[in-house]
This record gives C-alpha cells, structure tokens and sequence, in this order.
C-alpha cells in the first residue's frame, strides 16, 4: 500500500496529492462467517479499513490528514486513535472501519417543530490551527448552534469555508438573533485563531 502512494506521489510531480483508499484487509485469523454452509472452517478475518493520504509540496501534509481524520470523527460521532507514517513529501493514516462502527453510539431525535437558519463562513486561518479547534469554540458561542459542516478546504492557503445552522426548538428564529451570533462566533475566530473573514 505505502509502495502505491509512493509511486502516485512521485508521478505527480511538484502537484498536492490526496487520496482515499476504502477496502477490506485480510488478516490470517479466523473470522465470524464460515467457509461453506454448515462448516466449522471459518474464512480468514477482513475487516474494512480506509486509509487517507496527503502529499503537500507546501509541507502542510500532516495538517491535511489531521483534517481528513477530524472529519471522519466528527461524522462519525467518536474519537479515533488512527496509526499514520510519515512518507518523504507526506503522510499516511489508517483508519480500522469495523472497529469505528462497533463504537458508535447512535442516538434518534425527533424531527424539529420549527425551521433552522444556516449561514455560510469563510475563513483564512494559521497553519497550527485545527478544525477541531475551530468547531469547539464556534459551538461555546450560543446553544443556538445545532450543526456546524465545512464545506469547502484550501489547504495551501489555510482557508476553509463552513456553514452554521442555527435553530430553537420552541419557535422561529429571527435574523437579528442570529445575526448577533454570528458577530460573535467572527469576533471569537479573530481574536482567538487571528482568523481573516474572507
């Protein structure tokens, strides 16, 4: 695997590279389904793996795998713990899929009486800072955030673009309160991050 990503990065050149690999691995111990119906012989273990790669000539590969792996945790609903290697120009994490899905906790909501807001924001940040970061602070500003999804990510100039959708359970929002809240959450990535609203 690490051999494939070696040989694309060295075929594209002095251009960024970001790949994703989604496939089972075949491990050499028994799993759970058997070989034929009513046998004992069991088919070796393939659990579902998805490896997330970055080769960024501006050396930020590790900020955009970073990125990929928050992500994935925060569709997800869970912390992981990825293995990653660091490759010559990049890096590499894998990510056990099976593992994430027995660890998942799935929680049902009704549907809400009344309608959401959502408002887009894009940002330029400094390279230290995560999306991790971002989100947590975005989220302390008002309970009236109910979801917060990046929607676009230029990792060579540090800029990401977001949205934010605001709702009360009990009525309808007005354009004032959240407009009010949004200050807020530009003020905070400004004088917390040095964010720049593009």
């Amino acid at each position: 695997m690490v051999e494939q990503f070696e040989y694309i990065r060295r075929s594209a050149g002095n251009r960024p590279v970001k790949l994703f690999e989604l496939g089972r691995v075949f491990i050499n111990d028994s799993g759970q389904y058997p070989i034929k119906a009513k046998s004992k012989e069991m088919l070796p273990n393939q659990p579902w793996h998805l490896i997330l790669a970055s080769f960024e000539p501006t050396g930020n590969s590790f900020r955009v795998v970073k990125g990929m792996i928050e992500f994935v945790e925060a569709k997800a609903g869970v912390k992981l713990n990825p293995t990653y290697k660091e490759l010559a120009g990049g890096f590499i994490a894998e990510i056990d899929l099976d593992g994430l899905s027995l660890s998942a906790v799935y929680q049902y909501k009704a549907l809400q009486k009344y309608p959401g807001v959502e408002r887009d924001l894009s940002i330029i940040l400094p390279p230290d800072v995560s999306w991790e970061q971002v989100t947590t602070e975005v989220r302390k500003q008002s309970p009236l955030i109910v979801k917060i999804e990046v929607f676009d990510v230029y990792p060579e100039k540090g800029s990401l673009a977001f949205s934010l959708t605001f709702q009360e359970p009990s009525r309808t929002l007005k354009s004032e309160e959240v407009n009010e809240v949004m200050a807020e959450v530009v003020k905070t990535l400004q004088d917390k991050f040095k964010a720049i609203v593009r």
